[in-house]
Order: C-alpha cells, then structure tokens, then sequence
C-alpha cells in the first residue's frame, strides 16, 4: 500500500494481518511504502520498499520477524523476482539489476550492467519478468523509453541485450514509456502495460 504498509488477507479464515513500521521494533517493516510484493519458490515473502530497501518475511518463524536486507540500504526497490536456479533478481531506483543468491544472507550480489552497441548504460529498471525459456524481460520508467531482452549467458545467446523502444499503434510509431507491468501470455507473446501510454503486445514469431 500507500503509506499503509503490507497487508495479508486469509481466505479461509478471512481475517487480514497489518505489517507496518514500527521505529521501536527492528523486526518490522523497513518502510510503510511498498513498492512490491514476491514470494519465492521456498515460500518466504519478499518486500520492496519506497524508501527502506528491501525486506524479508521468513514463514518459517511463523512470519512474526521481518529482516531489513542491509545491502539495499534505504534505497527504492521497484521489483523482485527469482529464476529457476534459486538466483534472485531486483531492480534498484537508479541503479539498475542486481543479481544475488540468499543463504541465511546474500551471496554473490552482482549488478548486470546494461549497455548497448552505442555504450549507453540503463539503469532505471521498473519491472522484470523471466519467460517460460528463461529470457529475462525488463521494464524501464520515467523519461527512458522500452522494454529490454535479456539472454543470460546461460543461453548462448550470439546477442546479450536487445532494445524495444517503440510500436504501432493508429497507423504510427508510438514510442513505449512508464512501464508498469509485463506478462506472458500462453503463445509466448509479452505484453507491456505502461502508466499513461497504453498497452503493447510483443509478438514471439517477430522476437
């Protein structure tokens, strides 16, 4: 929420759990603005915040202690997610993606540099998304423009990086802003969601 913390809902029991800050409890939630919201394939709850960073929800102590994540300072974490190797995957406001594992701590914590054929460097990343062949899709905010594709080197991939600036829209290029959400569908194709801009449709077959 919006200044309003983290709520959960029970649909069995109905009755819905408040997580909020709490200045005099250091196992409360960093920060009262939340940005996202990701559980992981070993069911703990991760949250990103506005302005605290990043926090952990362990179920495993019946989700009664939050863990600030110290790396990530008070920095906006805009989202979270985690690939089938057990590695996660953030984006940091300003800063870009990072790529980190999590034992008992983080591990490992790398930022993957973005940089096109021109050596400009992107770093404002608002969403991710990894397609069902593990492709990595990553939204961009503010005044920079498109949606990126990125192969891990995993895939052997001859090209990295790959741009999505623009699309077609009433017989003329629109260029693709704000990106708020992307998704999957069952052909494979991605669809981008913007803040003001409208939606796109990136067909597989054209990828």
């Amino acid at each position: 929420t919006a200044r309003g913390g983290l709520n959960k809902l029970d649909l069995y029991q109905k009755p819905i759990s408040h997580y909020r800050k709490n200045p005099f409890d250091e196992n409360s939630l960093s920060s009262n603005l939340i940005n996202c919201v990701y559980e992981d394939l070993e069911d703990n709850i991760w949250v990103g915040t506005f302005d605290g960073g990043l926090n952990l929800v362990d179920k495993s102590k019946g989700e009664t202690e939050i863990f600030h994540i110290n790396e990530f300072g008070n920095k906006s974490i805009y989202n979270i997610t985690q690939d089938a190797n057990l590695d996660f995957y953030c984006s940091v406001s300003d800063e870009g993606l990072y790529r980190f594992k999590w034992e008992n701590g983080i591990k490992e914590l790398q930022k993957i540099e973005i940089i096109d054929e021109d050596g400009n460097e992107y770093n404002n990343i608002s969403r991710i998304l990894i397609d069902s062949d593990g492709i990595f899709w990553l939204g961009r905010d503010g005044n920079q423009p498109g949606v990126i594709r990125y192969a891990p080197a995993s895939k052997k991939e001859r090209k990295k990086f790959t741009f999505y600036k623009e699309g077609i829209g009433a017989n003329k290029t629109v260029e693709i802003y704000r990106v708020a959400d992307l998704f999957e569908d069952s052909n494979g194709d991605i669809w981008v969601g913007t803040s003001g801009f409208g939606l796109f449709r990136l067909v597989s077959i054209f990828l």
